[in-house]
Protein backbone atom coordinates (compact mmCIF):
# COMPACT_ATOMS: atom_id res chain seq x y z
CA UNK A 1 0.00 0.00 0.00
CA UNK A 2 1.22 3.16 -0.77
CA UNK A 3 2.23 5.71 1.71
CA UNK A 4 3.21 9.39 2.13
CA UNK A 5 2.60 12.34 4.23
CA UNK A 6 -0.24 14.51 4.82
CA UNK A 7 -0.52 17.92 7.13
CA UNK A 8 -3.59 18.14 8.81
CA UNK A 9 -4.82 21.06 11.15
CA UNK A 10 -4.85 19.71 15.23
CA UNK A 11 -5.75 16.05 13.78
CA UNK A 12 -5.69 13.39 16.38
CA UNK A 13 -7.62 14.34 19.34
CA UNK A 14 -8.21 11.40 21.50
CA UNK A 15 -10.78 12.60 23.32
CA UNK A 16 -13.35 10.76 20.97
CA UNK A 17 -17.17 10.74 21.72
CA UNK A 18 -17.25 13.49 24.52
CA UNK A 19 -14.68 10.77 26.69
CA UNK A 20 -11.35 10.70 26.77
CA UNK A 21 -9.84 7.65 25.30
CA UNK A 22 -7.27 7.02 28.24
CA UNK A 23 -10.15 7.53 30.57
CA UNK A 24 -12.87 5.52 29.87
CA UNK A 25 -14.78 5.32 32.89
CA UNK A 26 -16.60 8.41 33.91
CA UNK A 27 -16.32 7.16 37.49
CA UNK A 28 -12.61 7.16 37.05
CA UNK A 29 -11.45 9.32 39.89
CA UNK A 30 -7.10 9.08 40.53
CA UNK A 31 -5.34 8.52 37.52
CA UNK A 32 -2.67 5.48 37.79
CA UNK A 33 0.95 6.04 37.00
CA UNK A 34 -0.07 4.70 33.59
CA UNK A 35 -3.09 6.89 32.67
CA UNK A 36 -0.70 9.99 33.46
CA UNK A 37 2.43 8.71 31.44
CA UNK A 38 -0.46 8.63 28.99
CA UNK A 39 -1.21 11.74 29.04
CA UNK A 40 1.95 13.14 28.99
CA UNK A 41 2.78 11.07 25.91
CA UNK A 42 0.10 12.87 24.27
CA UNK A 43 1.50 16.35 24.64
CA UNK A 44 4.21 15.51 22.82
CA UNK A 45 3.36 12.96 20.19
CA UNK A 46 0.11 13.43 19.36
CA UNK A 47 0.41 14.20 15.96
CA UNK A 48 3.48 14.53 13.56
CA UNK A 49 6.44 16.12 14.07
CA UNK A 50 6.49 15.41 17.58
CA UNK A 51 7.03 18.15 20.24
CA UNK A 52 10.73 17.64 20.53
CA UNK A 53 13.16 19.90 20.44
CA UNK A 54 16.17 18.47 20.76
CA UNK A 55 18.33 14.63 20.65
CA UNK A 56 17.84 15.01 24.09
CA UNK A 57 13.75 15.31 24.47
CA UNK A 58 13.48 13.18 21.68
CA UNK A 59 15.24 10.48 23.25
CA UNK A 60 13.68 10.95 26.53
CA UNK A 61 9.78 10.93 24.81
CA UNK A 62 10.96 7.49 23.09
CA UNK A 63 11.86 5.74 26.57
CA UNK A 64 8.17 7.29 28.03
CA UNK A 65 7.05 5.47 24.90
CA UNK A 66 8.96 2.29 25.08
CA UNK A 67 7.79 2.04 28.99
CA UNK A 68 4.33 2.52 28.29
CA UNK A 69 4.36 0.01 26.02
CA UNK A 70 5.78 -2.35 28.32
CA UNK A 71 3.43 -2.07 30.66
CA UNK A 72 0.04 -2.09 28.16
CA UNK A 73 1.44 -5.51 26.74
CA UNK A 74 1.88 -6.98 30.23
CA UNK A 75 -1.32 -5.77 31.14
CA UNK A 76 -2.59 -7.12 28.05
CA UNK A 77 -0.59 -10.22 28.49
CA UNK A 78 -2.92 -10.92 32.27
CA UNK A 79 -5.91 -9.35 30.96
CA UNK A 80 -6.14 -10.84 26.73
CA UNK A 81 -9.27 -9.48 24.63
CA UNK A 82 -9.68 -6.03 26.78
CA UNK A 83 -11.36 -3.89 25.17
CA UNK A 84 -9.51 -0.73 27.31
CA UNK A 85 -5.96 -1.96 26.86
CA UNK A 86 -6.60 -2.78 23.27
CA UNK A 87 -7.48 0.63 22.53
CA UNK A 88 -4.47 1.87 24.50
CA UNK A 89 -2.20 0.17 22.58
CA UNK A 90 -3.76 1.18 19.48
CA UNK A 91 -3.36 4.57 20.64
CA UNK A 92 -0.13 3.92 21.84
CA UNK A 93 1.19 2.71 18.60
CA UNK A 94 -0.04 5.30 16.96
CA UNK A 95 1.77 8.10 19.10
CA UNK A 96 4.87 5.58 18.60
CA UNK A 97 4.43 6.26 14.77
CA UNK A 98 5.10 9.90 15.45
CA UNK A 99 7.95 9.18 16.64
CA UNK A 100 9.07 7.19 14.27
CA UNK A 101 9.14 4.20 15.83
CA UNK A 102 9.55 1.06 13.14
CA UNK A 103 6.16 -0.87 12.96
CA UNK A 104 4.31 1.51 15.08
CA UNK A 105 1.88 2.55 12.09
CA UNK A 106 0.59 -1.35 11.32
CA UNK A 107 0.40 -2.23 14.69
CA UNK A 108 -1.70 0.95 15.95
CA UNK A 109 -3.79 -0.47 13.19
CA UNK A 110 -3.73 -4.06 14.24
CA UNK A 111 -4.85 -3.18 17.96
CA UNK A 112 -7.69 -0.58 16.95
CA UNK A 113 -9.28 -3.31 14.76
CA UNK A 114 -8.82 -6.22 17.46
CA UNK A 115 -10.74 -3.12 19.98
CA UNK A 116 -13.54 -3.03 17.65
CA UNK A 117 -13.85 -6.91 16.99
CA UNK A 118 -14.63 -7.11 20.91
CA UNK A 119 -16.83 -4.49 21.15
CA UNK A 120 -18.19 -4.84 17.17
CA UNK A 121 -21.56 -1.48 18.26
CA UNK A 122 -19.17 0.95 19.86
CA UNK A 123 -18.36 3.78 16.97
CA UNK A 124 -14.95 4.24 19.36
CA UNK A 125 -12.69 2.36 17.66
CA UNK A 126 -13.67 2.91 14.35
CA UNK A 127 -13.81 6.46 14.94
CA UNK A 128 -10.03 6.51 15.95
CA UNK A 129 -8.95 4.28 12.90
CA UNK A 130 -10.73 6.45 10.81
CA UNK A 131 -9.21 9.39 12.30
CA UNK A 132 -5.59 7.37 11.35
CA UNK A 133 -6.35 6.61 8.03
CA UNK A 134 -7.74 10.15 7.19
CA UNK A 135 -4.62 11.75 8.49
CA UNK A 136 -2.49 9.33 6.89
CA UNK A 137 -3.22 9.71 3.37
CA UNK A 138 -6.06 6.55 2.88
CA UNK A 139 -9.11 8.10 2.75
CA UNK A 140 -10.92 5.64 1.36
CA UNK A 141 -10.06 3.17 4.31
CA UNK A 142 -11.09 5.98 6.47
CA UNK A 143 -14.48 6.87 4.77
CA UNK A 144 -14.91 3.17 5.69
CA UNK A 145 -14.63 3.00 9.14
CA UNK A 146 -16.12 6.59 10.11
CA UNK A 147 -19.42 5.78 8.22
CA UNK A 148 -19.31 2.72 10.48
CA UNK A 149 -18.69 5.03 13.62
CA UNK A 150 -21.62 7.42 12.37
CA UNK A 151 -23.69 4.70 12.35
CA UNK A 152 -22.98 3.13 15.36
CA UNK A 153 -23.22 6.62 17.06
CA UNK A 154 -26.85 7.18 17.13
CA UNK A 155 -28.40 10.57 17.06
CA UNK A 156 -25.02 12.67 18.83
CA UNK A 157 -22.49 11.26 17.05
CA UNK A 158 -18.75 13.06 17.63
CA UNK A 159 -18.24 15.88 15.76
CA UNK A 160 -15.01 14.51 15.25
CA UNK A 161 -16.55 12.12 12.82
CA UNK A 162 -17.63 14.63 10.47
CA UNK A 163 -14.44 16.61 10.76
CA UNK A 164 -12.59 13.49 9.53
CA UNK A 165 -15.22 12.88 6.93
CA UNK A 166 -15.15 16.23 5.70
CA UNK A 167 -10.97 16.08 5.28
CA UNK A 168 -11.48 12.46 3.73
CA UNK A 169 -13.79 13.37 1.34
CA UNK A 170 -12.14 16.64 0.35
CA UNK A 171 -9.11 14.24 -0.14
CA UNK A 172 -11.41 11.89 -2.69
CA UNK A 173 -12.32 15.31 -4.52
CA UNK A 174 -15.69 14.42 -3.68
CA UNK A 175 -16.61 18.25 -2.74
CA UNK A 176 -20.43 17.69 -2.53
CA UNK A 177 -19.94 15.43 0.52
CA UNK A 178 -17.43 17.65 2.33
CA UNK A 179 -20.22 20.59 2.38
CA UNK A 180 -23.01 18.69 4.49
CA UNK A 181 -19.97 17.16 7.12
CA UNK A 182 -17.93 20.57 7.01
CA UNK A 183 -21.26 22.36 7.66
CA UNK A 184 -22.05 19.95 10.84
CA UNK A 185 -18.67 20.11 12.38
CA UNK A 186 -18.68 24.35 12.12
CA UNK A 187 -22.15 23.98 14.12
CA UNK A 188 -20.44 23.12 17.42
CA UNK A 189 -16.50 24.51 16.60
CA UNK A 190 -17.89 27.60 14.48
CA UNK A 191 -14.17 29.39 14.28
CA UNK A 192 -12.42 26.17 12.71
CA UNK A 193 -10.40 27.42 9.74
CA UNK A 194 -9.57 24.42 8.22
CA UNK A 195 -13.54 23.60 7.66
CA UNK A 196 -14.28 26.86 7.01
CA UNK A 197 -11.35 26.40 4.33
CA UNK A 198 -12.82 22.87 3.35
CA UNK A 199 -15.96 24.19 3.01
CA UNK A 200 -15.15 26.82 0.67
CA UNK A 201 -13.19 25.88 -1.43
CA UNK A 202 -14.95 22.68 -2.28
CA UNK A 203 -18.59 25.04 -2.61
CA UNK A 204 -16.23 26.87 -5.27
CA UNK A 205 -15.45 24.26 -6.72
CA UNK A 206 -19.03 22.83 -7.03
CA UNK A 207 -20.00 25.85 -8.76
CA UNK A 208 -17.13 25.16 -11.21
CA UNK A 209 -14.77 28.14 -10.70
CA UNK A 210 -11.65 26.34 -9.88
CA UNK A 211 -10.41 22.81 -8.58
CA UNK A 212 -8.75 22.81 -5.26
CA UNK A 213 -4.84 21.85 -5.38
CA UNK A 214 -3.53 23.03 -2.24
CA UNK A 215 -4.57 24.81 1.07
CA UNK A 216 -3.00 26.56 3.46
CA UNK A 217 -3.81 27.73 6.78
CA UNK A 218 -1.76 30.04 8.76
CA UNK A 219 -4.06 30.98 11.13
CA UNK A 220 -3.58 29.66 14.53
CA UNK A 221 -3.98 25.81 14.98
CA UNK A 222 -6.71 24.52 17.30
CA UNK A 223 -7.98 21.25 18.30
CA UNK A 224 -11.45 19.53 16.59
CA UNK A 225 -13.75 19.85 19.06
CA UNK A 226 -15.18 16.54 20.55
CA UNK A 227 -18.31 17.59 21.52
CA UNK A 228 -20.61 20.88 22.49
CA UNK A 229 -18.55 22.16 25.22
CA UNK A 230 -16.70 25.39 23.95
CA UNK A 231 -13.47 24.66 25.58
CA UNK A 232 -11.14 23.24 23.64
CA UNK A 233 -9.39 19.37 24.85
CA UNK A 234 -6.08 19.00 25.29
CA UNK A 235 -3.47 19.28 24.34
CA UNK A 236 -3.19 22.76 22.88
CA UNK A 237 -1.20 23.02 19.94
CA UNK A 238 1.54 25.54 19.00
CA UNK A 239 0.89 28.42 16.29
CA UNK A 240 2.01 27.19 12.91
CA UNK A 241 4.92 28.42 11.58
CA UNK A 242 4.87 30.47 7.79
CA UNK A 243 6.90 27.24 6.75
CA UNK A 244 5.17 25.19 4.07
CA UNK A 245 5.16 21.91 2.94
CA UNK A 246 3.08 20.37 0.39
CA UNK A 247 1.93 17.09 -0.15
CA UNK A 248 -0.77 15.88 -2.57
CA UNK A 249 -3.91 17.89 -2.82
CA UNK A 250 -3.54 20.16 0.74
CA UNK A 251 -0.74 22.05 1.96
CA UNK A 252 -0.68 22.93 5.75
CA UNK A 253 2.18 24.46 7.75
CA UNK A 254 4.88 22.38 8.77
CA UNK A 255 4.77 23.01 12.21
CA UNK A 256 1.28 22.16 12.35
CA UNK A 257 0.93 18.13 13.52
CA UNK A 258 0.76 15.73 10.80
CA UNK A 259 0.95 12.19 10.17
CA UNK A 260 4.15 9.86 9.54
CA UNK A 261 4.02 7.16 7.55
CA UNK A 262 5.47 3.35 7.85
CA UNK A 263 7.27 3.39 4.77
CA UNK A 264 9.21 6.86 5.85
Amino acid sequence: MKKSRVLILAPFVLACLAVPIHVTHAAAQVLDPLEMDLQALSQIANGYPPQVKTSEERAKAEALWRSIEARLLERLKTAPGNFDVEMRLGDCYRMGHNLEIKGAWEKAVLHLTEAARIQTTSPLPPTLLGQHYAASGHPAEAEAQLLRALSLSGEKPSPLIHFYLAFTYYQMSQFEKVVPHSTEYLKIDPNSQLMKLLKDRAEASLRGEFKPKSIEIKTESKQPKENAVPEEPPPALKPPSRLLQRTGKLRFPVAEQRTRYPDE
